[in-house]
């Protein structure tokens, strides 16, 4: 065993008499095991004979390559770290922060709500408005407006409801809901920027009560050229929802009818006057327009042609046919018409005037219209007048109507 210190030989000694150093035995053994090839050479000094160790020069070893370390984002618990910061940094930290967050946000619009959250039924082809208006209820953030553009009005299923917004004179939103098909849907309101919404509203439409029977009845299936029909329509049953009925004539040529169900005669021959229901169900009635019978405009004149003062106040009575005239009558060729008219002047002891004139219809007259005029004359029998006659050109004029 030789000194660490000055490598002395120390035997079994626990410090060195040389240079009394402390000999550590265990990192000595170790050095000897591990340095075999170590010589002692021995050196003196004075009277001192020192031995120290050669140690042969070793071949340098090639260094121990260094394994490259990973990316810091490629290591598992860099996601997982960043996970839960991004998502600590979105939560809102309190109800009461996500609501101010909100409101912040909201652009004009700082709350939104309806005032009536009912039920609403509405049955298909009908609109809310028709019974009554709902209004929104709003408030705009500080210093702004809200604008019909700031909100707009959603139905989750447009198949079955569609709501819309309107404004009324006051400048107050209020909604109008249309049923379009059968069914259950909801509706709602909201900023355009969809920061604040209202509550939904349930919005009910029952299936439609389909129209099963269409009856149709006419006053006459025979009528004449120019005259108007309207026939009389039932639906069955009375509460049916859809009620429209449509019309159609098989020859127009014959008779037309227009929306309202109104007939219109135009030349002889016979048609088929068909009702239909929005269902597809239908009625019909067949009409027969004789043609040689016209039905035309009757209007009567009788304009005074004198300069005689006779009589102030006058009674008149005409007739066509013993009967007292209409506005319009019906006409054939060879008809007679007999035309009679009396004048009476209002008084004690009145004057009275009669004419009369028998006319016959020709073909042509239909067609083109005629005129039948009198001559009545009404005798003063009394007074500076007498001898005097009042005299009245009686006219009938006969067009047909178009």
């Amino acid at each position: 065993m030789f000194c660490q210190n000055c490598g002395a030989d120390i035997g079994n000694s626990k410090f060195c008499k040389n240079c009394g150093a402390a000999v550590n035995r265990a990192k000595s053994s170790t050095q000897q095991r591990n340095a075999p090839n170590q010589q002692q050479v021995p050196t003196r000094q004075g009277n001192v004979t020192y031995f120290q160790q050669q140690i042969p020069p070793q071949r340098s070893a090639s260094p121990t390559p260094v394994k490259a370390k990973k990316p810091i984002y490629k290591r598992w618990w860099f996601w997982l770290i960043a996970f839960f910061l991004l998502v600590g940094l979105l939560s809102p930290k309190s109800k009461k922060d996500a609501t101010a967050a909100t409101k912040e946000d909201a652009g004009n619009v700082k709350s939104i709500s309806f005032y009536d959250t009912s039920d609403v039924t509405v049955r298909v082809g009908e609109t809310t408005s028709d019974q009554y208006r709902q209004y929104v209820k709003y408030k705009a953030n500080g210093g702004k407006e809200v604008t019909p553009e700031d909100v707009e009005f959603i139905s989750e299923n447009p198949e079955i409801a569609t709501i819309c917004l309107t404004e009324d004179s006051l400048s107050r939103f209020y909604y109008e809901i249309t049923g379009i098909g059968a069914g259950e849907t909801f509706v709602y309101v909201r900023s355009v920027d969809g920061s604040v919404a209202t509550e939904k509203i349930k919005v009910i439409v029952p299936t439609p009560i389909q129209v099963e029977r269409i009856e149709i009845s006419i006053e006459k299936s025979e009528i004449a050229v120019g005259e108007a029909l309207t026939p009389t329509v039932s639906i069955f049953p009375e509460d049916a929802d859809d009620k429209a009925i449509s019309w159609v004539s098989s020859d127009e040529a014959v008779a037309t009818i227009n929306e309202k169900g109104n007939i219109t005669a135009l030349s002889g021959g016979t048609t088929t006057i068909t009702a239909s229901s929005a269902n597809g169900v239908s009625s019909s009635v067949e009409i027969t327009v004789d043609g040689t019978k016209h039905l035309m405009q009757v209007k009567v004149t009788h304009p005074r042609d004198d300069d005689n003062n006779i009589g102030d106040e006058w009674s008149y009575k005409i007739e066509i046919n013993g009967e007292r005239p209409t506005s319009t009558m019906v006409l054939s060729p060879n008809d007679i018409l007999n035309c009679w008219a009396k004048f009476s002047e209002d008084d004690s002891n009145p004057d009275v005037g009669e004419a009369s004139k028998s006319y016959t219809i020709k073909e042509e007259d239909l067609m083109n219209g005629f005129t039948i005029t009198m001559d009545l004359y009404v005798k003063e029998n009394g007074g500076n007048n007498s001898g005097k006659s009042a005299h009245f050109i009686v006219t009938f004029d006969f067009s047909p109507v178009s």
